[in-house]
């Protein structure tokens, strides 16, 4: 098995167990949020699954820069603005929300 394919392998089965926390027949809103805080958490760089995509595709980018692929190095970086800028704020406002107490 590749390296690539081994590490899509290795994320689905992570991915795989947050789904089943969240999903699972005893779910409860506590741990949907558990799940969701575990792609979104705070605080320091690489705690949280979109925080380590972020990091790897900045990574990347770097290496696509110094190798003269500007334009995909460019598109990776909006990449990374869309998951820091958009998806992670939205993630927050839904952990927010599971947290508030419901009417």
């Amino acid at each position: 098995m590749d390296n690539a394919t081994l590490a899509l392998a290795t994320i689905t089965v992570g991915l795989d167990r947050l789904r089943d926390l969240a999903l699972g027949d005893t779910a409860d809103a506590e741990d949907m949020a558990a799940a969701l805080q575990t792609l979104a958490r705070t605080g320091q760089p690489r705690v949280s699954v979109l925080g380590q995509l972020c990091d790897l595709l900045d990574d990347v980018a770097a290496r696509f820069d110094d190798d003269g692929l500007e334009v995909a190095a460019e598109d990776l970086s909006e990449a990374i603005g869309f998951i820091r800028g958009d998806a992670v704020p939205r993630l927050r406002r839904a952990l927010e929300t599971i947290a508030s107490p419901q009417p």
